[in-house]
């Protein structure tokens, strides 16, 4: 008789440690043959095949004994399984519950959100966050980068967009923009918001000057490629990140947050004192009470058109991903060549007012809670280098989604970061047990 498969690595600390290797390369730099015209079902497999096979792999080393006994679930792990309690709740009870159970427009039915909370809580008990993975992440990231700038210089590597077709003729040629390994100009920010805080805070934290480059590179695609929500998440975030990752002490913390809340305010004033143009053009019109649909690349036209569904369904929503069943208004937007472009309407461009239609006002008073007990706890201690660079992740990204999309090519990493922060966080749980990150050494630890 065969002796049951126990091989001493195979943990559920090394299995996080593996999948976000893979998340890091077969899923960040994966695409399809097809280049950019199917880019998003190629994403959709290489998600549902990275985070299934990690999942799959947990429950393979829970039958053989080989995850180790949790403690109590914490106050974010709570409210995310409430979360995903109520979007399940809200798909059975919606009128279009086949999109709201499989996926819609936007690929994230009850299905792709499952995976989102499963891999949450995955890492949030088992992971390790390591040096070797911000090593992985950031080494991909520059890969990415680089295409990235080759793509803004005219280029097309890799042949990802059709025929002649190229980054100019975004907008004109087809219908959208289109630049990077993960699609969509704005999924693209959504994913470098995450990477630039993580790099420039290894850089410092780890004195590794190497981190820079890919921390300079984001920062650089997130000016050249217009993408005014990520740049704003990955600024801001960083800079309020600032008293956490940076190794100050108490008084050092209280000045430097004396200075941002200082040089906040001056900011505030100075753009409603000064009508300057383009995007702080708008925010100036803003602050002044002005308000106009096509500010916000015409985000103001979407939200208003979008609270009206609130009155509709609002404790349960329609149904996770199904935005294009409820809404009637259609975006316009007219192409450099004076062409009228219709598009309709599938997401809030806003991901927390997209839960709330989707999936209701109680799934996402869970989703705040559940973010707010990270990033409170992350603010008052911070527990090491690794929980001090995944939380200025998770920040970044947090901002930038008031302005963002959710899908599964960017919304994914997202939540692994998301896990990986309540994996360092004292008291996790998990077993690097917070503190101890710093001091150890090994394949996972920081």
């Amino acid at each position: 008789m065969m002796k049951p498969f126990k091989h001493p690595a195979f943990t559920g600390e090394t299995v996080c440690l593996w999948f976000c290797y893979a998340a890091s390369t077969l899923f960040l730099l994966g695409f399809g043959p097809s280049g950019y015209r199917q880019i998003t079902g190629a994403k959709l497999i290489l998600f549902f095949a990275v985070f299934g096979s990690f999942l799959a792999a947990l429950v393979i080393c829970a039958l053989m004994g080989r995850l180790r006994l949790l403690r109590r679930p914490g106050p974010a792990q709570i409210l995310v399984l409430l979360y995903w309690l109520l979007t399940l709740v809200s798909a059975l009870c919606s009128p279009w519950r086949k999109e709201a159970l499989l996926g819609g427009a936007r690929d994230e039915g009850l299905v792709t959100i499952t995976l989102y909370a499963a891999a949450f809580l995955a890492l949030s008990c088992f992971a390790v966050p390591g040096k070797s993975m911000a090593a992985v992440f950031a080494a991909a990231i520059t890969a990415d980068c680089l295409i990235c700038l080759l793509q803004l210089a005219g280029l097309n590597p890799l042949g990802l967009y059709p025929g002649d077709l190229s980054w100019a003729d975004r907008y004109t040629g087809y219908n959208g923009a289109f630049i990077g390994l993960t699609g969509n100009a704005d999924f693209t920010a959504a994913v470098l918001s995450l990477a630039f805080p993580l790099c420039w805070g290894a850089a410092l934290r780890l004195k590794k000057p190497l981190y820079g480059v890919p921390a300079l590179l984001s920062l650089l695609l997130l000016i050249l490629g217009e993408t005014r929500g990520g740049l704003l998440g990955a600024v801001c975030g960083s800079v309020l990140a600032l008293p956490v990752v940076l190794p100050l002490g108490k008084k050092g913390r209280k000045r430097l947050w004396t200075g941002i809340l200082a040089a906040g305010l001056l900011t505030l004033f100075l753009l409603w004192l000064l009508p300057l143009p383009g995007t702080l053009g708008e925010a100036h019109a803003l602050l002044r009470g002005k308000i106009a649909d096509g500010y916000g690349s015409g985000r103001i036209y979407i939200w208003r058109n979008t609270l009206p569904l609130l009155r509709e369904r609002l404790l349960l929503g329609g149904g996770a991903d199904t935005f294009s069943h409820r809404m009637t208004a259609v975006f316009t937007r007219t192409a450099e060549d004076g062409r009228v472009i219709r598009r309709t309407i599938d997401c809030a461009h806003n991901e927390y007012l997209n839960i709330l239609v989707n999936q209701g006002l109680p799934a996402l008073l869970c989703c705040l809670a559940a973010l707010a007990c990270s990033l409170f706890r992350w603010f008052r201690r911070s527990g090491g280098i690794a929980a001090a660079l995944t939380g200025a992740a998770v920040l970044c990204y947090a901002i930038q989604a008031f302005f963002g999309i959710s899908t599964p090519s960017s919304s994914g990493f997202f939540w692994v970061f998301w896990g990986l922060l309540e994996a360092a966080l004292p008291g996790s749980g998990a077993p690097s047990e917070g503190s101890a990150i710093i001091d150890k050494e090994g394949p996972g630890m920081l």
